[in-house]
């Protein structure tokens, strides 16, 4: 039976391979930080299951273990998408300069940046990238270990109870 070890590392690379596949349009530095936030997103995915159902026996399985839990979380992955696209949004107004027009000519000049604000700005849009790779790395995580507990001989639950789906 896989343990917390294997549900961490799988569901990391689940997360990982996740966030990469939604992130490819975003430049590399963003690409790499959101492929951070989807390892770190799978890795919390990955061991889930058993934070809200912990093992104290071998039939501990229930709601959170189930099959129904895993489609509800695939069927919720779009919506998951749209956030972390909200959250792309938010990173790329981080990086967006204030101007100001010059009044004799109306042409608009950026404001240079005070120092504290330029660190807090780069670590506002660090945060906010690293936030849409976490929330795709997340189902992939969850369903990683739903996976690895139905190659069990125990199975996972279909929805509650003893009646098993094993793969």
């Amino acid at each position: 039976m896989p343990g917390r070890e294997t549900h961490k590392y799988v569901g990391a690379t689940a997360g990982l391979a996740l966030a990469a596949a939604q992130a490819q349009q975003e430049s590399k530095p963003h690409f790499l930080i959101e492929m951070m936030g989807g390892a770190l997103g799978g890795m919390v995915g990955g061991i889930a299951p058993d934070w809200l159902e912990p093992a104290v026996c071998s039939w501990h399985r229930g709601i959170c273990h189930s099959a129904a839990a895993g489609g509800a979380l695939v069927y919720a992955q779009q919506a998951l998408a749209n956030w972390a696209s909200i959250c792309r949004q938010n990173a790329a107004k981080c990086r967006v300069l204030p101007q100001v027009e010059d009044i004799h000519t109306g042409e608009w000049l950026p404001i240079p940046p005070i120092p504290l604000q330029q660190v807090w700005s780069e670590i506002c849009e660090f945060i906010w990238t690293l936030l849409a790779g976490f929330l795709n790395g997340l189902t992939a995580g969850y369903v990683s270990h739903l996976l690895l507990d139905a190659a069990t001989p125990r199975g996972i639950p279909i929805w509650t109870g003893r009646t098993a789906l094993k793969i």
